[in-house]
């Protein structure tokens, strides 16, 4: 039976098996890159007097890990912001000991410095692959200083929400035991990545709706099927991140791969450009044309993403009949020579190939197309509609319905560009889907070219509605019981909300909940929860949208095609919901708040169904 691992500060009188532990790890792993200068200056850095002499004087401790009363594995840092040993014996190595000993160290490190804003180390060699899994990247190259060679790196302690999605679990991996770490995963979706003993192997990365299952698969020979995928063998360490969603897990997978294959991650995960539909705004007689690589620099006139290439092309040629702008694509220089072409016979163009219009006219014809596009159709249909309803008032019904005709095949185009179709540079989504904790809803924000999030948003004091009464309103079924009183009224709700929440010791679905009183109902602080739901949601909001740095191009059409591809997926096939902001910007919370119930009602529904 393997022995409990504990965790503790170094005691006095546990110097001498300190030092003899980093003496062994750092001949076994890190002598060979050393000088015999740097061996001797390592050699008296670490004696048990130096040790014991360092944490009476200085701000240094020394953490240690001890299996069967004995000392495997040991961290220490001084001035509470660098880290100055790690070292692991080689048969405890792989089982996640490292990576508690750094946590456990910067915890300590926090205590002491509550801002802690970076934790730094200088790595030797052998270990510069362990940092980077830990998070350190490296600040330079390779140094050397009184014969000890090491890489200076960092470890970034501010929040981020981008690599949020990247904080996954670990435990070790041995084929002689593997039952004893295929139970210690859980039976739910996740995404995983299956490390080998070399440093610098690739790592086996996929997702599952069912973790231990899939593993089980991986990871124990079946003489039943002999031709499995078996990795057994070469595994060594298992990492993982529960999900909530297939969005959630795409979103993780494609995070990991990146960082691991950089720009080849797309061909990987099958992620092509999505189809935009670009408008030559800059030309002298500007055009439309169908492009999957947008210019960011021209974002404002890229129109979509629409679900395929031949989707944007039929949506170019049916608005463009609607319009008298060219369809050729030669750079003009207006001639009367010029013999035009079939659309300029066929009156479909204002032919500005040979002068056929003044360059004002053109103009105004290509920017009623730049407002079409931006609008969906919208700058058309307002003022038609509003002329048709004026000729109907003055009982011109022939005038009307030569009018309803025009709006009838404006509306058939703009049918042809979902509501996810906008200027690139305007194109901001929020997308709410199940969440691995069964007490959120997990919501992602697609702004600036990317997607963050996840970003939890409690349910907690909500009232989850009841789909199958018809009803579509968070509020007409009450589902949480015993509220707490009203609270003084909250001055700031964009802020986060700390008072006043409305809570609930029990949600039940409304088949199980027992029968709420008339005064209890009258007691639920319905105004209260509104506001304090309205300002969770934007509290939320607010920190997904918190600057995070440049978006690189690969991320950027990475992102942008998980988007696309969920959304257009078959209504019964796509999972969660989606909100666009309105014409000013504003998010519309109410909506958003009653798709988050819809989302937890599912959510339970599924819950109750598994059980």
């Amino acid at each position: 039976m393997e022995a409990e691992l504990r965790f503790g500060l170094m005691e006095p009188g546990e110097e001498v098996e300190v030092s003899a532990l980093v003496w062994e790890v750092f001949g076994e792993f890190e002598a060979a890159n050393y000088e015999p200068r740097g061996i001797e200056e390592f050699r008296s850095f670490i004696t048990p007097e130096k040790l014991k002499a360092r944490s009476q004087e200085e701000v240094f401790f020394v953490l240690c890990c001890k299996a069967g009363g004995k000392i495997v594995a040991v961290a220490a840092a001084r001035e509470n912001q660098h880290l100055c040993l790690l070292f692991v014996q080689r048969k405890f190595q792989r089982r996640g000991i490292a990576r508690r000993l750094v946590e456990l160290t910067m915890e300590r490190c926090r205590q002491a410095i509550p801002d802690l804003a970076s934790f730094t180390v200088n790595s030797g060699r052998y270990a510069v692959p362990v940092y980077e899994r830990l998070g350190f990247r490296a600040t330079g190259v390779e140094q050397e200083k009184n014969g000890i060679r090491f890489t200076p790196m960092v470890l970034d302690l501010t929040p981020d929400r981008t690599n949020r999605r990247l904080e996954m679990r670990e435990i070790g991996f041995y084929p002689a035991d593997a039952q004893a770490a295929l139970k210690q995963l859980p039976a739910s979706a996740a995404v995983f990545a299956l490390y080998g003993a070399e440093a610098h192997a690739e790592p086996y990365i996929g997702r599952t709706p069912n973790l231990r299952a899939r593993l089980a698969r991986l990871l124990q020979p079946s003489d039943k099927h002999p031709r499995r995928l078996q990795l057994a063998g070469r595994v060594r360490q298992i990492r993982w991140r529960l999900t909530g969603s297939e969005f959630e897990s795409l979103l993780v997978q494609f995070s990991l791969l990146e960082k691991i294959y950089g720009p080849k991650v797309l061909e990987r995960m099958h992620l092509g450009a999505p189809a935009f539909i670009r408008f030559f705004g800059g030309n002298a007689y500007p055009r439309i044309a169908v492009t999957n690589h947008p210019s960011q620099r021209e974002a404002d006139w890229a129109y979509g993403p629409f679900p395929s290439r031949a989707a944007a092309e039929r949506f170019a040629d049916e608005a463009l009949k609607l319009f008298l702008l060219r369809r050729c694509t030669e750079e003009l220089e207006p001639d009367p020579s010029h013999p035009g072409c079939v659309y300029s016979e066929m009156k479909m163009c204002l032919a500005p190939c040979y002068k056929g219009c003044t360059d004002e006219r053109y103009s105004e014809e290509a920017a009623a197309v730049e407002q079409f596009l931006a609008t969906r159709g919208d700058s058309s249909l307002g003022p038609l509609r509003a002329q048709r309803e004026k000729a109907s008032a003055n009982l011109e019904f022939e005038a009307a319905a030569a009018l309803h005709v025009q709006v009838q095949r404006i509306e058939s185009v703009r049918a042809l560009a979902s509501e996810l179709v906008r200027p690139l540079s305007q194109l901001r989504a929020v997308v709410l889907q199940a969440s691995a904790n069964p007490s959120e809803v997990a919501i992602f924000l697609y702004e600036n070219g990317r997607l963050s999030g996840p970003q939890g948003f409690s349910m907690q004091g909500m009232r989850i509605q009841n789909e199958q009464s018809g009803s579509t309103s968070l509020f007409a079924h009450p589902m949480a019981i015993e509220p707490i009183p009203e609270e003084p009224e909250i001055k700031d709700q964009s802020s986060e909300i700390s008072k006043g929440e409305v809570a609930a010791a029990v949600v039940l679905s409304e088949s199980t909940a027992p029968e709420v009183t008339n005064e209890a109902r009258a007691a639920l602080p319905t105004k209260l929860a509104r506001g304090v739901l309205e300002a969770r949601m934007e509290a939320a909001l607010a920190e997904l949208a918190a600057p995070s740095g440049t978006v690189s191009p690969t991320i950027r059409q990475g992102h942008l095609a998980l988007l696309k591809r969920w959304y257009y997926r078959a209504e019964a096939r796509r999972s969660g919901e989606i909100f666009f902001p309105d014409a000013e910007g504003r998010w519309p919370i109410k909506a958003m708040l009653r798709g988050a119930g819809r989302v937890a009602g599912r959510m339970l529904a599924a819950a109750n169904h598994s059980e």
